[in-house]
Formats: C-alpha cells, sequence, structure tokens
C-alpha cells in the first residue's frame, strides 16, 4: 500500500503531527508527502506578519523535520496531472504511482481572467509567494504608498489593515469590491464593526466597482474612473487550481468533492480536505478551521483505508469563533451574530488569537 500527500495545508500538517507523536496511526507501507517549497505556512498568522508582528519564520513549519519525524518521505516539487482511474500523479515531471491520494493544496486568488493581474498585481494566496512578494515591495516602496485591495470579503479587510498599520499614517489603502455591500458573508452588527474599523485607520471602501484591468500603476474600474495605486492586491475569494481540471476530479467550479468520509464519491481511493475540497453533505465556506479540524479524521481514515477497517465521518461545525486583527495588536470576536471588541479592537482579544496561533505552530513543530 502507497499513499502521497499532496499539499502541505493544515490538515497535512495535523497528519504529520499525529503520526510523529503516535507511530503506530501511521498506515502501512510506504507514504511520501509531496510539496512545493519547504516551509508550511499558517494562514492564521499571515495580518500578523503583513503588519510586521511576527517574522516569517514565526508561520512556518518544517516540513523536512515534520516529515522525517514522521517516517515520510518528501519531495520539494509541485504536481501537474493525475489520473485517479490509473492510480498516478505527475509530480516534479515524474509519474508517481499510489494506492491512497490525499489533496490537501489550498487554493490561490490569482485573477487570471483579469487583464493585467498577473503582471502588476500580487495574490495574496499561495501565502508564501505572497509574503516574499510583499517583503520585497517593502524593501522600496514609496514614502506615501498607495495600496489597492480588491476584494472587500474579510479577508480583504484584514489584509488592509494589516498593510496600513505596517504602512503608517502617510499611506492610502483602499478596498475595492465588485458587489454592491462589502462583507456580504458577515451579518449586520460584524459588518458595521469591521468597515468602523477600516474607517478608523483611513481606508477607503469602494462598491459596486468591479475592476475592468490593470496597468502598472494603475486599476480600471469599469465605470471608466481610474485608481492610482503603487501595490495591487488580489484578495477576492478562493480559486481552485488549474491543473486538476479534466482529471474526473473535479466538480464544476473547480473543487474536489468529498463525502464525511473525505473521499471522492466516484473515486474513493481518492481524499481531499481543506480549501481544495467541497464538503457535499454540510458546504461550509473556505476556512482554515475546516482543515484543521479534518485532520484527526483524514489520518484515521487513511490508516483505515490501508487496513480494510472502518472509516470515520468528519462533521463541521456550522459557525466558528472568528478573531480578526485590525493590523495593530487588538482584535475583535466574531461569532455567529456577536461581535466584540468595537471599531478600536481589544487588546485581550488579540492576545488570545495570539496564544491560539502560537499554539497551533507549535503542535505543527511536534
Amino acid at each position: 500500500m502507497r499513499t502521497i500527500l499532496l499539499g502541505g495545508g493544515h490538515a497535512h500538517i495535523g497528519v504529520l503531527r499525529l503520526w510523529a507523536e503516535r507511530p503506530s496511526r501511521r498506515p502501512g507501507g510506504p507514504v511520501l508527502l509531496a510539496d512545493p517549497g519547504p516551509g508550511a505556512w499558517y494562514s492564521g498568522m499571515l495580518p500578523g506578519h503583513v503588519a510586521g508582528h511576527y517574522p516569517a519564520g514565526a508561520l512556518t513549519i518544517d516540513l523536512p523535520r515534520l516529515c522525517d519525524r514522521a517516517a515520510v518521505t518528501r519531495i520539494e516539487a509541485a504536481a501537474d496531472a493525475v489520473d485517479p482511474v490509473r492510480r498516478r500523479i505527475r509530480i516534479g515531471g515524474a509519474w508517481q504511482d499510489f494506492d491512497l491520494l490525499s489533496l490537501d493544496i489550498g487554493v490561490h486568488a490569482r485573477m487570471e481572467a483579469l487583464p493585467g493581474f498577473a503582471d502588476h498585481a500580487l495574490a495574496v494566496k499561495p501565502l508564501g509567494a505572497f509574503a516574499a512578494s510583499w517583503a520585497r515591495w517593502l524593501a522600496d516602496a514609496p514614502p506615501a504608498p498607495r495600496v489597492a485591495v480588491i476584494g472587500a470579503g474579510l479577508g480583504g479587510a484584514e489584509i488592509a489593515l494589516a498593510m496600513a498599520h505596517r504602512l503608517g499614517p502617510a499611506a492610502h489603502v483602499t478596498v475595492i469590491e465588485a458587489g454592491a455591500r462589502p462583507l456580504p458573508g458577515l451579518g449586520a452588527r460584524a459588518r458595521g464593526m469591521v468597515l468602523a474599523a477600516l474607517d478608523r485607520r483611513g481606508i477607503a471602501v469602494l462598491t459596486g466597482t468591479p475592476v475592468a484591468r490593470i496597468e502598472a500603476g494603475a486599476l480600471h474600474l469599469s465605470d471608466g474612473r481610474v485608481h492610482g495605486a503603487d501595490l495591487i492586491v488580489g484578495a477576492a475569494g478562493a480559486r481552485p487550481h488549474g491543473w486538476l481540471e479534466g482529471s474526473g476530479l473535479t466538480d464544476a467550479r473547480g473543487f474536489v468533492p468529498v463525502g464525511p468520509t473525505l473521499q471522492h464519491p466516484e473515486y474513493p481511493h481518492v481524499l481531499a480536505v481543506g480549501d481544495c475540497a467541497e464538503m457535499l453533505a454540510s458546504p461550509r465556506p473556505k476556512a482554515g478551521v475546516h482543515a484543521v479540524r479534518q485532520g484527526p479524521v483524514l489520518a484515521h481514515n487513511l490508516a483505515a483505508l490501508a487496513a480494510g477497517r472502518d472509516l470515520r465521518a468528519h462533521h463541521p461545525q456550522r459557525d466558528f469563533l472568528k478573531l480578526v486583527s485590525l493590523g495593530e495588536r487588538r482584535a475583535i470576536a466574531l461569532w455567529g451574530g456577536l461581535a466584540l471588541g468595537g471599531a478600536s479592537g481589544s487588546a485581550l482579544l488579540w492576545r488570545l488569537k495570539d496564544r491560539i496561533d502560537r499554539g497551533f505552530m507549535a503542535r505543527g513543530r511536534c
């Protein structure tokens, strides 16, 4: 039995950690993990890194070390094709056979259909590429930078707040939303609190203004206006990786459908977790917390499939506590219809978020 884990996402980190601590729970036979980078990035601490509170090393997990501890062979390469019928996947240009395949490759925020995006904008995902590009841009940033964030979801708002804090009061930060209403996934009270936090920071929010194209230093909006920007960041939603198209594994939107046991409905030897997966029985918005909680179920089911034992079902919670950093070391808390912290946020809530995030990283590093 040969198992391949593709991607160093949050769920696979949890699986590796469990196998490192309890080798008896590892499936029999060789296990291989493939990821294009040496480190796995934790999304929960990215805004804090952008704001300057954490160095890059604080939110990356050393994949080689963790794989060694879990007795898993690692390949530092990306996949670009998979054949679930013949049970093989192409990694780094070479085909690898598998009996079980687990996908935890996340999503990206590249707006590939938007003219000029690839040449003149940064996508906030993949996280490692964004963090590296942000560091390079910071080194030569103008004294009064103009920053535009495309996408007024909660992630876009949090990144905008982090950049505004890092760049200081001379920066001009704008969030641009194609839809008529910002923060569409939030209730009225939570939306009002986040908008007040943006306003307190002097961050402008433009709604109902799709971006038509991007040129060097400017966004051309669909209504004919031109918005100048020294840095343009794409944070408008989660997009699946296109290389999976044509594999027979994806739905109409490009995500990998899975049932409660995290298996593909047509190819039960293929499992998927994290943002690249679409949970058929209990659809949820893309969020790292779901991937973290899928980890123990995934670890059990991989071993159970290898041994012919009973599988477990994953039951995602309907809602979860969201701790949103406001750039400075302050945060607000959102849960259901509740919103705590106010426009200026709470230092206590930020310390709670910091403790949770550092705890996740400590567990991931074994």
